[in-house]
């Protein structure tokens, strides 16, 4: 197979650039997993803030408290009712 002529694009440029950068610009699976997993705590801590006015308003609507007490009931194998 012959190799292609003309600079590289696309993955052959993705390939170029991996082989060919230096050494501190290269980054491990484990730090760019690290850095990912930072980002996504970061933005978990922060939620509650966010979802916890309107949550429990959502959860005591009672269409809510209806479709969950019968996704209990569904769950506990259909015996006794879920006493809510």
């Amino acid at each position: 197979m012959k190799a292609a002529a003309g600079p590289p694009t696309g993955a052959r440029l993705a390939l170029w650039r991996v082989r060919l950068c230096a050494p501190a610009e290269r980054i491990s699976y484990a730090h760019a997993q690290a850095r990912l997993r930072d980002n996504f705590s970061r933005e978990w801590e922060a939620y509650p803030a966010v979802e916890a006015p309107g949550a429990w308003a959502q959860l005591e609507d009672p269409g809510t408290v209806k479709t969950l007490g019968g996704v209990l009931q569904r769950l506990s194998g259909g015996g006794k009712r879920a006493k809510l």
